[in-house]
């Protein structure tokens, strides 16, 4: 039986690829081990995953954890050989699967909240502004600007009509400096996402995400997911053109065909 051992890591986002790469893995037959280092919203933390054969979660907790990691960590390494550690940002492994097995944990406390009801009851487009790190971080900045949203809104709203707005950010003053160049007939029905009940929960944005009918993305696996885990037929998604600032730039294989880049 070939066997994996795949390392958990990073944003919510990232770890949704690492652990679609791994679904990716039982299908071609290989027995999955995930390591996971516990912390405060990790994928188990976000999502109850369905039990499955040939999958397991390694995640420890407690006094000795680290201890525990670093086994783990050598025994695949050293003795399995078969230890993976990536961000596999590559659509092919979460779109060929039949399902992911993810539930949201916390799902029936989201949709009591007014901002599910809202997006509910209406056309609703999810805008996801990236700034934070991403401002300093130059393989990423620079390319999501006012001009991307400006234009992508414009697109949506030739296309599917009346719509709101719903404006996810994790730096609203920098969303709002984004937004400051785009006329206002534009934003009149825009909304920001804050509750407070939820502000350190990453899940609560990424399920109301997928709860929208369509989206305007960043180039963010965040926001990815909020677009990728939407079964909405014939959604639209509008990603930019460019996802990083290295020489891959547009090239690299992260968005669906049908897709629109900007």
């Amino acid at each position: 039986m070939k066997k994996a051992y795949i390392k958990l890591f990073a944003g919510l986002g990232n770890q949704l690829f690492q652990y679609a790469y791994g679904q990716y893995l039982v299908q071609q037959g290989y027995t999955v081990r995930y390591i996971l280092n516990r912390s405060s919203f990790d994928l188990l933390s976000v999502f109850t995953l369905t039990p499955q054969e040939r999958v397991t979660v390694f995640a420890p907790e407690g006094k000795f954890k680290n201890l525990f990691l670093f086994l783990i960590k050598c025994y695949a390494r050293f003795i399995e050989h078969n230890y993976h550690t990536g961000f596999y940002q590559d659509v092919r492994y979460p779109a060929q699967l039949f399902s992911l097995n993810l539930h949201f944990t916390r799902e029936r406390e989201y949709s009591k909240t007014g901002e599910y009801k809202n997006i509910r009851s209406s056309t609703a487009i999810s805008v996801h502004i990236r700034g934070g790190d991403y401002i300093y971080e130059k393989q990423y900045s620079g390319i999501c600007t006012a001009d991307y949203y400006r234009k992508a809104m414009e697109y949506i709203r030739q296309t599917a009509g009346d719509c709101h707005f719903f404006i996810f950010t994790n730096d609203i003053e920098y969303a709002q400096q984004v937004l400051q160049p785009i006329h206002r007939d534009i934003l009149q029905n825009a909304v920001f996402i804050n509750n407070s009940d939820f502000k350190q929960d990453p899940g609560f944005d990424l399920f109301l995400m997928k709860s929208c009918t369509h989206h305007i993305i960043a180039n963010s696996t965040f926001s990815w997911w909020g677009a990728f885990l939407n079964n909405t037929p014939n959604k639209i998604v509008i990603a930019p053109k460019n996802w990083t600032n290295n020489e891959d730039k547009g090239t690299i294989n992260i968005c669906a065909d049908n897709w629109i880049r900007i």
